[in-house]
């Protein structure tokens, strides 16, 4: 019990001074090193946000060249399903233009970028 209070005793009187001056004595012992370890982890984070970029750039990319391959292939006689769901067969094409027979005797004129892919019963 007297350790107990004998610790106190120090820490209240005597261990403030010295806490106060082991502390001035690590902040001049780091204060050169400080600029990198206090960006490190801003660097690392800059680090991630490009490596993320660009692999999600990469992938949208080879997404949107799928995309593009697909409406070029399209050809007279494919099932389309367009991207507000409408099924039909296409009738006639063009650069930006396609139309699609949706019923006998029912044709619809859509842009191109409407078509969302090729539609599989």
């Amino acid at each position: 019990m007297n350790i107990f209070f004998n610790g106190l005793l120090f820490v209240v009187e005597g261990g403030q001074r010295l806490g106060q001056q082991e502390i001035a004595t690590s902040d001049i012992a780091t204060e050169g090193s400080a600029t990198v370890g206090s960006f490190l982890p801003l660097i690392i984070m800059i680090l991630v946000f490009f490596a993320w970029s660009f692999f999600l750039n990469k992938k949208q990319k080879k997404e949107n060249q799928a995309y593009k391959n697909m409406v070029d292939s399209l050809k007279k006689g494919d099932k389309v399903v367009t991207r507000s769901g409408i099924i039909g067969e296409i009738t006639s094409i063009n650069e930006k233009i396609v139309e699609l027979r949706v019923d006998k005797g029912t044709t619809i004129t859509f842009q191109k970028e409407a078509i969302k892919g090729e539609y599989r019963d």
